[in-house]
């Protein structure tokens, strides 16, 4: 399907791209809120700018996707595939973005307040500055990811979060418990390299 045939149908009023392939598409700045791509693959696409609050992505394959400042408010992603894409500065407040793979993908300033990122991977990922505030981190892994400069105050729950090798320099994780996550060589807020043992 073509950008151009996409938008046509979205302006008609047809909300249902379940399973479309989209793949390298050029959404950059549209607006297709309130629709539904789940299963679909949307693979290296552009979506920058784009207005994707209230979709629905389940499933979907975003790797190498380009959604640099796109709002996705209130978006669910739910087993969704972003390995390495670009979510720069992104709107992802009050996301439903559990048990997703974003290894390697790059989320700087990003703003993820209030999503839940429930058993989600961010493997290597760069959430430098990123807003976590009062996200819901249960079990997702950060290992070898970047968080410098993140605002992780008040998370929700951190349990069996796994921050192995993560560098947390310059973080604020204030009004957050942190004695049920899994320390590894992981750089803190100060600077020090600690673990579990410590």
């Amino acid at each position: 399907m073509t950008a151009e045939e996409l938008l046509k149908r979205y302006t008609a009023g047809e909300r249902d791209f379940n399973g479309v392939n989209l793949r390298g598409i050029n959404l950059n700045g549209a607006n297709i809120s309130d629709s539904r791509f789940d299963w679909a693959d949307l693979r290296e696409a552009d979506l920058s700018g784009a207005n994707l609050s209230w979709v629905k992505l389940s499933s979907a394959e975003l790797q190498n996707a380009i959604l640099r400042d796109a709002i996705l408010k209130k978006a669910f992603m739910e087993f969704a595939h972003l390995e390495g894409s670009i979510l720069v500065g992104a709107d992802l407040r009050g996301s439903l973005i559990r048990e997703c793979s974003l290894n390697d993908a790059n989320l700087e300033g990003a703003n993820l307040r209030n999503t839940c990122l429930q058993n989600s991977c961010f493997l290597r990922a760069n959430l430098r500055n990123a807003d976590l505030r009062e996200s819901d981190l249960l079990e997702a892994i950060f290992d070898e990811a970047n968080l410098e400069g993140a605002n992780l105050a008040r998370l929700c729950s951190v349990y069996e979060t796994s921050w192995y090798r993560a560098n947390l320099r310059g973080a604020c994780i204030e009004e957050t418990d942190w004695n049920m996550c899994r320390w590894d060589n992981t750089i803190a807020p100060d600077g020090r390299v600690i673990t579990d043992e410590d």
